[in-house]
């Protein structure tokens, strides 16, 4: 499986905070080894693509310091061009199996993995804590459409199955959907007749971010 984590942007009004990923997370670990930690502890063979931009110097200073073979880094100059799709069509080469994609400020909860189910595509869903992007499901338990202001609140983690990813990485190839927002290209995948079901966390295992 591909994890693919999208980290080359600042959240708005945190610019001078510099990288998210050396934000601490408690007394004993910061942001980028949580990640990188909870995923390979999940998936022990997964394959890890950091896409980064915005704090070059740091981030390529911390993984020469923390050297890991598991994790493939890949600059995007752009990250302030253009936006979500366009970063992850960074590494469009690696979409090509099972894929996990998430944003670099998300704190990362083990309990959000377990018992995980690969056969189809996901979106990590919550209904206990706000998020400004909700999704319905319908009766089949299927996602119908991902927008502003619904419930059932989106973690911003996804899951593209095998048999959806050359569709994913078709959607994220084209450069007329360069500033689309993961969100637009989930609903396009959906209006297409793919299945997303969503994997909803409960109150204990809610993820939360880095601000």
């Amino acid at each position: 499986m591909n994890c693919i984590i999208i980290a080359d942007k600042y959240d708005r009004g945190t610019k001078s905070k510099g990288w998210a990923g050396l934000q601490p997370i408690n007394s004993r670990t910061i942001l980028v080894k949580n990640q990188i930690d909870v995923i390979k502890s999940c998936f022990p063979r997964v394959k890890i693509t950091y896409i980064y931009g915005f704090d070059q110097k740091k981030v390529e200073e911390y993984f020469e310091e923390n050297e890991d073979k598991n994790v493939t880094l890949i600059y995007n100059k752009h990250y302030e061009d253009y936006g979500e799709i366009f970063s992850v069509s960074r590494a469009k080469s690696l979409l090509d199996e099972d894929t996990l994609l998430f944003f670099g400020n998300i704190i990362l909860k083990p309990s959000a993995f377990k018992d995980f189910i690969k056969k189809h595509s996901q979106l990590f869903v919550n209904n206990k804590s706000y998020n400004e992007l909700g999704c319905m499901i319908n009766k089949n338990g299927h996602i119908e459409h991902v927008c502003y202001e619904l419930e059932n609140y989106l973690e911003h983690i996804y899951y593209i199955n095998r048999s959806d990813v050359d569709t994913f990485r078709s959607m994220v190839s084209r450069f007329e959907n360069r500033n689309c927002f993961m969100f637009e290209i989930i609903n396009k995948m959906i209006d297409r007749g793919i299945n997303f079901r969503p994997r909803e966390l409960n109150k204990k295992n809610i993820l939360t971010t880095i601000n």
